[in-house]
């Protein structure tokens, strides 16, 4: 529970206080969240690479490819984007 001092509550309104449990609750449901993509998007990602490959064979390394090739445009996207937020 929040325990606040007579001083602190001085300090803050109700409704700030109410903002910053707002914002403490769902950071922690994103985090639950991101903890389980941690585990489980690795895995889909080797399942679909290994149904990929006994459909189409050796045509599945163009796909994997592409995908590697992503991740830093995905870098260099993510950071031009930040830049202009």
């Amino acid at each position: 529970a929040l325990v606040l001092s007579t001083s602190a509550r001085k300090n803050f309104t109700v409704g700030e206080v109410v903002n910053l449990m707002s914002v403490d609750t769902q950071r922690i449901m994103d985090y639950v969240q991101m903890v389980n993509l941690l585990w489980s998007a690795p895995l889909q990602i080797v399942i679909a690479i290994y149904l990929l490959w006994q459909q189409l064979g050796i045509a599945t390394l163009g796909g994997l490819g592409v995908m590697i090739l992503m991740i830093p445009l995905n870098g260099v996207i993510s950071v031009f984007i930040r830049n202009f937020q």
